[in-house]
């Protein structure tokens, strides 16, 4: 009898043991202001990130051009433009900056719901109003397309983000981008008149977040290059930046 007593407490001890592996091992549930602050800090576009600041981080992605990744939530930027996240690119060379905002949204990888996501309508008309309408969609020649091959000139993205994220991953968080303005085409509404955006009605509308990545970088996705003033106008009058910052970046700082 006192064996089995012996035995039983082992066998609880060991499994005590594969409980506690096992809630390390799987996927938690990460909150939206983790995963923004995690994927400043975790994006690749082919290199590794060469200034860490607590808002930004700087990539350099070739001799004259850098990415910054820039965290504008929860600051009054972002309930002024509407987005989390910006990416920048720049060209220091010629003094020119181009862009992407988006707004992040948790979703269970399937179903993203209105009535489940904070102030979702807003945020996408803010972003509408402050970007597609005043021109920052449009490439010089005030068209939204290219001479050269490129998606169009979408600066404004709705993404969609996967719930489930190992809390320590050095990875980015995965989830889709969709244009602004292709939110309405796809969204469908419930019986009961809920909002609703499916994976399967995006999929032909949206990019991955590798793609999304990887069009940024080599140009093929976001507005048009645009002079530090017009950027700096731009960001002063939402409060991105302070008065007297200056939107500026130096290759020559982020050499190793």
């Amino acid at each position: 009898m006192a064996t089995d007593i012996q035995n039983k407490d082992l066998l609880k001890k060991e499994l005590n043991k594969l409980q506690i592996v096992r809630s390390m091992l799987l996927p938690r549930s990460i909150q939206e202001d983790y995963i923004l602050e995690h994927d400043v800090k975790s994006m690749k576009f082919g290199v590794q990130p060469m200034d860490i600041k607590a808002k930004s981080t700087d990539y350099k992605v070739s001799e004259n051009r850098v990415i910054r990744v820039r965290l504008i939530h929860p600051n009054e930027g972002e309930q002024s433009m509407g987005a989390d996240l910006i990416y920048e690119q720049y060209d220091p060379e010629k003094k020119k900056v181009r862009f992407i905002m988006i707004q992040y949204k948790i979703w269970d990888g399937e179903f993203l719901y209105w009535s489940q996501a904070k102030n979702l309508d807003p945020q996408i008309k803010k972003l509408e109003d402050n970007l597609c309408k005043k021109g920052f969609c449009h490439c010089e020649l005030g068209r939204n397309h290219s001479t050269d091959y490129r998606y169009p000139f979408c600066s404004a993205f709705l993404r969609p983000t996967d719930k489930l994220q190992f809390k320590d991953s050095p990875f980015t968080s995965s989830g889709m981008h969709i244009p602004i303005c292709r939110i309405n085409g796809v969204a469908v509404e419930s019986k009961e008149g809920n909002k609703i955006l499916r994976k399967q009605n995006m999929k032909h509308t949206s990019l991955s977040h590798k793609v999304f990545e990887e069009s940024f970088n080599y140009n093929q996705i976001g507005s048009r290059w645009m002079t530090y003033e017009e950027a700096e106008k731009l960001y002063k009058e939402h409060k991105i930046l302070e008065n007297d910052e200056r939107i500026i970046v130096h290759v020559q700082e982020l050499e190793m």
